[in-house]
């Protein structure tokens, strides 16, 4: 039965149309590998603006951005490494394994970066800013092929 609107929040109301949302963590992952690329290319873009504005605030901007992006990547790699449906030496088990293997390496680029950029954050000059944004840049493109991998999986 619906509440009368002026009653129940907009959240109870669709609770009761629609129930609680069932998923599966790979649907999950399926869902959520958008966050960290977007978060990441941002972090990426903001650090390209501190070069062209020399203004802190776009350091710090893409510092917690990088820092998102890296904690989003590893609960997505997380929910895609035991969410995996797709396991053998057929066909989609072996586009899964290369898309695993992807995901692992990209994941540690990351991590990478990320450390980097917590060891540098007081101290990184205008060329190590340009050169860190670079190699994130690669790294995104890299994340991207993984991303494109997982695509073709299932069809």
């Amino acid at each position: 039965m619906l509440v009368p609107f002026l009653f129940a929040s907009p959240l109870q109301q669709f609770l009761e149309l629609f129930g609680l949302p069932h998923w599966s963590l790979i649907e999950f992952h399926e869902a959520s590998t958008h966050f960290p690329i977007g978060l990441l290319l941002a972090a990426v873009a903001f650090d390209f603006g501190a070069l062209v504005t020399r203004k802190k605030m776009w350091h710090d901007v893409a510092f917690w951005m990088q820092m998102l992006g890296t904690f989003a990547l590893l609960v997505t790699l997380a929910s895609g490494y035991f969410g995996n449906t797709y396991h053998g030496a057929n066909d989609e088990g072996q586009k899964a394994t290369w898309h695993q293997n992807f995901a692992f390496v990209t994941t540690g680029l990351f991590l990478c970066l990320a450390v980097w950029r917590v060891a540098r954050q007081r101290k990184i000059g205008r060329v190590e800013t340009g050169i860190y944004a670079l190699v994130t840049l690669s790294a995104v493109a890299v994340i991207s092929i993984t991303g494109w991998m997982g695509s073709q999986i299932g069809g």
